[in-house]
């Protein structure tokens, strides 16, 4: 299974091999209900 199958399998919920995939990304929908403003959103 390669790193993008692996990936899609994650984020169906299916079991797989190997190490369990990860990323980042900027959650801004999260920190607006929150009530918090993204540093790049202040001006």
């Amino acid at each position: 299974m390669n790193p993008r199958e692996r990936f899609i399998a994650a984020l169906e919920r299916r079991p797989f091999t190997g190490r369990v995939p990860h990323f980042e990304r900027v959650l801004f929908l999260t920190r607006e209900a929150f009530g918090k403003v993204h540093p790049s959103h202040r001006n």
